[in-house]
């Protein structure tokens, strides 16, 4: 049985408005950052196609390995559920072509 491993990921929250709110840190700067902290990777919240964007440029040019990508968009079923919500199970579908398109052209 091999040794279990540690794979230790930054937040992108942990970099939010840093240094400060009027100069915070382009996106290349922030994974370049966590990069030369050691991290293996980043835990992230749901942040838009800009940031995916920015993420797997910088991924294609200095990363190594997979990337794991999990959009979060919501329960299927929660509890105060309303006619009105969005089908999330579709919209996950239109967001992997999203980011897969995303991805080929980065």
């Amino acid at each position: 049985m091999p040794d279990p491993s540690l794979c230790l990921c930054a937040t992108v929250w942990s970099l939010r408005q840093y240094l400060s709110e009027e100069k915070e840190w382009s996106w290349a700067r922030k994974f370049s950052a966590i990069e030369e902290a050691g991290f293996d990777g980043l835990m992230s919240p749901p942040l838009g196609l800009e940031y995916a964007r920015a993420l797997f440029g910088f991924v294609k040019a200095n990363g190594e390995g997979d990337i794991f990508v999990v959009p979060e968009l919501g329960n299927a079923h929660p509890a105060y559920g309303l006619s009105c919500f969005p089908d999330v199970w579709r919209d996950a579908c239109v967001t992997g072509q999203d980011l897969r398109k995303i991805w080929s052209e980065a």
